[in-house]
């Protein structure tokens, strides 16, 4: 299960579309505070964040995940569309476990997760 949590419906949609040609099952928040409320409630094995929305933007939801003991350890992707060397750099030195820039390519994206499933949960399918 993984969680797709951005403001822009047209890149939530165009993510959750393409994961779910993939066999995933997918749930979706539009700002960082009902993903937080998502990741809570439904514990995904993944969790998919832009890091700018309004409410509560990624940063902030990804220090909340990290700061409950709860699902600090389900691994967070940034999405964003400062795409900088430096802005990647920063993203993964505080803790994010991987970094795809905007806008989304739907191949890049598929393999990015799929990676991330493998190292964290093996070959075998992520215990529920």
């Amino acid at each position: 299960t993984v969680l797709v949590v951005d403001d822009q419906d047209l890149v939530r949609s165009a993510a959750v579309a393409a994961l779910k040609r993939e066999g995933y099952n997918l749930l979706e928040a539009a700002n960082g505070a009902d993903g937080l409320k998502v990741t809570l409630q439904e514990k995904p094995h993944l969790v998919i964040a832009d890091t700018v929305m309004p409410r509560m933007d990624g940063y902030e939801m990804f220090r909340a995940i990290q700061a409950n003991l709860e699902i600090k350890h389900i691994p967070v992707i940034a999405l964003s569309s400062k795409s900088t060397a430096e802005e990647e750099a920063k993203l993964l030195e505080m803790g994010y476990f991987d970094f795809i820039a905007k806008p989304i390519n739907p191949v890049r994206l598929v393999a990015r997760i799929r990676h991330a499933l493998r190292i964290i949960y093996g070959t075998s399918p992520p215990p529920r």
